[in-house]
């Protein structure tokens, strides 16, 4: 789909770039020139850029809690074998 019209960009165009690193608006702006013109397409650049922050975020959220609940489930293991251990007198 074609976001800017002015400039013929689409949004594979802004993904790719932001797979690239333009995190931003201003450096999408800068790299394909979006919103430059009439401005019209920035409200849905805008949102890319938006969406694209929430996944991360979600992924840094959930690779948090997979390390937590990893690191948990071996302490948990250590504690409950250490349970079985003969006593050492």
């Amino acid at each position: 789909m074609i976001v800017c019209v002015c400039k013929n960009v689409s949004d594979r165009q802004i993904r790719a770039a932001m797979a690239d690193g333009a995190t931003t608006v201003r450096a999408l702006r800068n790299e394909l020139a979006v919103s430059t013109c009439c401005g019209k397409c920035a409200p849905e650049v805008k949102r890319m850029v938006d969406n694209q922050d929430m996944t991360l975020a979600a992924q840094v959220v959930s690779n948090a809690q997979d390390t937590v609940r990893g690191a948990g489930e071996r302490v948990g293991v250590k504690l409950r074998s250490s349970l079985y251990q003969p006593a050492q007198i």
